[in-house]
């Protein structure tokens, strides 16, 4: 009995041990997409800031022609500010969903790395148990 009790243990303690290295992995991916949405957070503010300026030329440069030249020279400019800082965004965004489903397939592996080895432990219970009742007879 005691061996068996011996065995469950040293079964759990791997499990155990699987069980914490891929939740260090989701942990790492969990994050990894914080770290990304924080930087999203920081775009959205900056393209926030150009669209303000944009506005504040566009409607400041209604007098004169020469004053229109130059903010439509601002605009244009802030115009591929925002392209660029938009295409960042749905890069960021698509880099968050990827990491989601790394993190979705890493939980996954956990998953079943604990059922496989729940199964294993208690196969090898019955298997030590059944052993110990042909040794009896």
């Amino acid at each position: 009995m005691d061996d068996i009790m011996w065995k469950t243990m040293k079964i759990n303690v791997r499990t155990t041990g699987l069980f914490y290295r891929l939740a260090d992995k989701v942990v790492s991916q969990s994050n990894k997409i914080k770290e990304l949405e924080e930087n999203d957070r920081s775009r959205r503010v900056k393209l926030q800031d150009i669209e303000r300026k944009f506005v504040d030329v566009k409607t400041g440069a209604e007098g004169l022609m020469l004053e229109l030249q130059k903010s439509m020279d601002v605009a244009r400019e802030g115009t591929s500010a925002m392209d660029a800082l938009v295409q960042r965004f749905e890069e960021s965004q698509e880099k968050v969903k990827s990491l989601e489903a790394e993190n979705a397939a890493l939980a996954s592996q956990i998953t079943n790395a604990f059922e496989k080895a729940t199964f294993k432990a208690r196969y090898d219970i019955l298997k030590d148990y059944k052993v110990g009742l042909l040794d009896e007879a």
